[in-house]
């Protein structure tokens, strides 16, 4: 849902409609894309983590 909201929020409330077609691509790319890349570096990261985390408690 947070992908969604920015994408409407960037493309309606910024008025990103104004650069046409170019900006409908770049803002869902934005929107969806990017997006998702930095959430599955968080998710990866987090389980990094509390993998090493736990490695650590066990000495």
């Amino acid at each position: 849902m947070r992908a969604f909201f920015y994408f409407i929020y960037r493309y309606f409330l910024r008025l990103g409609f104004l650069d046409g077609v170019p900006g409908l691509i770049f803002h869902v790319l934005q929107a969806f894309w990017y997006r998702f890349y930095i959430d599955a570096r968080i998710y990866e990261t987090r389980v990094n983590w509390q993998s090493t985390s736990r490695n650590y408690r066990n000495l």
